[in-house]
């Protein structure tokens, strides 16, 4: 089973190279072990997979040399139709309970077409970002004042509960995301209530190779109450900051929607993903 693991990272790899991602981190963030694996061999060595997750197919991969054979239409075909076994009436591609990549990287010209000729659509396009540290100056950079009395800190283990509760009023569905994590979460505190929250790593960026420091800031949320008052903003730069001080070079942030809002802090797209997706037919189903 090890040996089949390491080839599934080594094929995602050379699929995916404008997504370079340590090993660990592959496994920690896609648990293919908890996936449904869909597997094309050609003399024994792993041509293509799938890998399934609930009614989303979190990475489909197939070897350069075993392209235009019908290896990749196979593992969709049966994707579809093991996911629609589970009585699921809708396949997403990529975002999943476990997941890399939220969607289709653009960055292959080759892959959405592939998808839009099986059926898939795209309603939106996710982005990622990055803010190169060298020479950023967070006093320079313009944006509305937070509210008086407004407080940053990194959140103790203490403040899980009012954490999880701050997250299930801004955005629930992230819920599972903070149980599951264990790293550092810079909180914003108005009036003795945390108002606002966001993942901070020094070494987090995933997918950009780099000499220094990739930090990253994620799950950024502020609960509904306290909106249109500037926080997030606020809080962002203040996570800028405090990356600046732990020696990041630079910030990634993932699967982003807001994307002029972050480039009021300095962000710039640098990579793309389809959200596809499509509604299983009849006879798929039964």
């Amino acid at each position: 089973m090890a040996c089949e693991l390491e080839e599934l990272y080594r094929l995602y790899l050379e699929c995916f190279p404008h997504y370079p991602i340590k090993e660990a981190w592959f496994f920690d963030l896609l648990k293919p072990e908890k996936a449904t694996l869909l597997q094309e061999r050609r003399e024994g060595e792993l041509a293509g997979f799938s890998l399934i997750h609930g009614n989303a197919i979190a990475l489909l991969c197939v070897k350069a040399s075993c392209r235009r054979q019908g290896i990749g239409s196979k593992l969709l075909a049966l994707s579809e139709e093991h996911i629609a076994r589970q009585g699921e009436t809708c396949v997403i591609l990529g975002q999943a309970r476990w997941y890399l990549l939220q969607g289709v990287p653009l960055e292959n010209p080759e892959a959405v077409p592939f998808f839009e000729h099986r059926g898939y659509t795209a309603a939106w396009t996710s982005v990622n970002m990055l803010l190169p540290l060298q020479g950023y100056d967070p006093a320079s950079v313009s944006i509305p004042p937070a509210p008086q009395g407004l407080a940053f800190r990194l959140l103790e283990e203490e403040d899980t509960p009012r954490l999880l509760q701050a997250v299930e009023n801004a955005q629930h569905y992230w819920l599972d995301c903070f149980h599951d994590y264990h790293g550092l979460v810079l909180g914003a505190e108005l009036n003795g209530q945390i108002v606002g929250f966001e993942m901070v790593d020094p070494e987090g960026g995933r997918f950009i190779p780099s000499s220094h420091k990739v930090g990253s800031i994620g799950c950024v949320g502020v609960v509904k109450e306290a909106r249109e008052q500037g926080i997030g903003m606020q809080m962002v730069l203040e996570g800028i900051k405090w990356l600046q001080r732990q020696g990041s070079g630079s910030v990634e942030l993932l699967y982003v929607a807001l994307v002029d809002w972050y480039r009021k802090l300095g962000f710039q797209v640098n990579q793309r993903q389809w959200m596809g997706q499509k509604a299983l037919e009849r006879e798929t189903l039964s």
